[in-house]
């Protein structure tokens, strides 16, 4: 199963490299092979703390609009993302488990509803931003996803990295089109399109 979900992932991926739109297809596909996921593909900002949620999939709407708005800035893992090197997997029970901020308001009051333990990857570096992808899942499931994820994500990190170089040649080559704008703000969540460099080119009212 975990070949034939990485198969479908990179092919999903080689079409996202060509067309931006589908990138919102990439965290419920994700889910449909892991139940109970609660994934998010963010930007972090470190020069204004800010966070911004790109995609999310499994939270309720509320919830990722408060951890976008307070909770993402004040993320022990923030600190881990900033210096991990991007496109390689991370398992939370591993790298850095949730037990080791048990007392915090991001755990009590944010984490423990959208599950202790994750997966996780760094997309893309700016001068002072980070973007990461983070599937968040329950005790009952830690064991089989903290084992299968890692493998899933090492496996899509090749054509994760390539559609997102080939979504910014495109960028740089053309003008946005109008379609596009149409399209991103189409979503009900906060929705946006950067650059190499971490800038916002374009987002939705959200």
């Amino acid at each position: 199963m975990t070949d034939r979900t990485i198969e479908d992932l990179a092919t999903l991926l080689l079409e996202a490299g060509r067309d931006p739109s589908l990138w919102g297809r990439l965290l419920p596909a994700i889910g449909q092979s892991f139940p109970g996921l609660k994934s998010s593909i963010h930007l972090s900002s470190t020069r204004n703390a800010s966070y911004t949620i790109a995609f999310a999939d499994g939270h309720d709407v509320a919830a990722i609009e408060r951890y976008a708005a307070h909770y993402g800035t004040i993320n022990p893992w923030n600190r881990f993302w900033a210096k991990a090197p991007s496109f390689r997997a991370f398992a939370s029970d591993e790298a850095l488990p949730a037990a080791h901020f048990e007392a915090t308001e991001f755990y009590n009051d944010w984490l423990a509803a959208a599950g202790v333990s994750a997966t996780g990857m760094k997309l893309a570096v700016g001068p002072d931003s980070f973007g990461a992808l983070s599937l968040h899942y329950g005790p009952g499931l830690a064991e089989r996803y903290n084992r299968e994820l890692p493998r899933i994500l090492a496996g899509i990190a090749g054509p994760l990295r390539n559609a997102l170089d080939l979504n910014r040649r495109l960028l740089a080559a053309a003008p946005l089109p109008a379609p596009l704008d149409v399209l991103i703000e189409a979503f009900d969540e906060p929705t946006f399109l950067i650059d190499a460099l971490g800038r916002v080119k374009l987002e939705n009212a959200a």
